[in-house]
């Protein structure tokens, strides 16, 4: 849930921005060139062998949340990875650092991140299917 807050949030900052500053600029900002979206998809998949994953077990659930809103610089991407470490996450607690925090060491899976200035950003949990 904390995801799909996240996303949600972003999504209408980013609609609430745009209409301030076609009001504020007479209306010269161009409107979105695509509906504010969220998409959530489920699958069974035996995904590539990867130090966050448990190579002995084949069968995960993937859980996506992709947006295509603003997505991140490097440099907030880096800051929130940042948050996921143990050293980091004692300084400040976010919700995303809470969310990995509960796959990872609650329930054995992978958190995983991407993101594309200008295209959006998509998190991926994977959980052991038992």
């Amino acid at each position: 849930m904390n995801i799909l807050t996240n996303s949600i949030n972003t999504l209408i900052n980013e609609a609430v921005g745009q209409e301030l500053a076609k009001e504020f600029k007479g209306g010269v900002i161009k409107e979105f060139e695509r509906q504010p979206q969220i998409e959530i998809t489920t699958q069974v998949c035996c995904p590539e062998p990867a130090s966050d994953l448990d190579k002995l077990h084949v069968r995960w659930v993937s859980i996506r949340l992709a947006d295509n809103g603003p997505g991140m610089s490097a440099n907030k991407y880096n800051k929130i990875l940042e948050s996921f470490s143990t050293e980091k996450r004692t300084l400040k607690e976010t919700s995303l650092a809470v969310s990995y925090q509960i796959v990872t060491g609650k329930h054995g899976g992978a958190f995983r991140m991407r993101s594309q200035l200008g295209i959006g950003t998509e998190f991926e949990i994977l959980l052991l299917l038992a």
